[in-house]
């Protein structure tokens, strides 16, 4: 008889179980990696609380511990309750690029007075995961001249661009999700309302969305 080769088989399969095991610790390791060395995670996080928005996207690219809190339901819950107290003021600049048409916008730290430049696209922000989303889609339509004065929509109108135009054209901008479905990218929809004739020799200044 052929010698049995199940202590063989049984070696192998362990060895095997083994190397399955070990990207689990590395994980484990990767997951007790402490926010700041020194400090418990509880007291890094509330440091982190105080992180100024413009560097919040930065910051999850320092470690992996600090994206996975910077991005955890329970970090943006505590961020939105302590919004009141530790939110800082930043001007924010929803512009048009003269070249080429394409909006985008620009933040000014009121306080240092520097600022924290944009990519140049417009962006929506998600307020369950606290990020900014670039939104895709097409430069402001050709029938609204300018100068430009622009707006977004008010409460109940989320998604809503109106940029205004000479003559009172306005091109209204609808972010929508593209064709995919869920988790799909946004991009921007655009349809033009032109101004009664009697408007031709107006040209804007400012624009804002007001309920009366």
């Amino acid at each position: 008889m052929p010698p049995r080769s199940e202590p063989i088989e049984t070696a192998a399969a362990e060895e095997e179980e083994t190397r399955g095991a070990e990207p689990k610790v590395e994980e484990m390791e990767m997951e007790m990696e402490p926010l700041i060395p020194g400090l418990p995670d509880e007291v890094a996080e509330q440091c982190l609380l105080h992180l100024p928005f413009p560097y919040q996207s930065l910051a999850r690219s320092v470690s992996s511990s600090w994206n996975r809190a910077l991005s955890s339901p329970s970090f943006i819950r505590s961020k939105a309750k302590a919004a009141a107290a530790l939110s800082l003021p930043y001007l924010f600049a929803f512009a048009f690029d003269r070249s080429t048409l394409r909006l985008q916008w620009q933040a000014l730290d009121c306080r240092t007075s520097r600022w924290f430049c944009g990519d140049g696209r417009v962006k929506a922000y998600d307020e369950g995961t606290d990020r900014w989303r670039a939104v895709a889609g097409g430069a402001v339509p050709a029938d609204v001249k300018r100068p430009y004065a622009v707006t977004g929509g008010g409460a109940g109108e989320d998604g809503k661009i109106y940029v205004v135009g000479s003559g009172l054209d306005v091109g209204v901008g609808t972010v929508v999700a593209a064709a995919g479905g869920r988790g799909a990218a946004e991009r921007v929809e655009w349809q033009v309302v032109k101004g009664p004739p009697a408007f031709a020799d107006l040209a804007p200044c400012n624009a804002l969305v007001l309920y009366a």
